[in-house]
């Protein structure tokens, strides 16, 4: 989708814009907002609607498969 800020903050979802060719996914996305209780202040983003997926490396082939693992936080402030 694209991201929820500006005029689209409480509208439906929006098709995200296309692009062509393999996205660069190398580079990590944004975080959303968060208070940062070492800081003592609010970083992150609103438009925080990705996934960062972690390797050991990246692979040498575009073929290469590997496992994923998928861990949602349960909570507990």
């Amino acid at each position: 989708a694209k991201p929820p800020v500006n005029q689209l903050r409480f509208s439906a979802p929006q098709p995200p814009e296309p692009w062509e060719g393999v996205r660069d996914a190398t580079k990590e996305s944004n975080v959303c907002s968060q208070y940062d209780t070492e800081k003592l202040k609010v970083v992150g983003d609103e438009d925080c609607l990705y996934l960062n997926v972690y390797t050991p490396c990246l692979p040498k082939t575009d073929t290469a498969l590997l496992p994923v693992m998928v861990f949602l936080h349960g909570g507990g402030f």
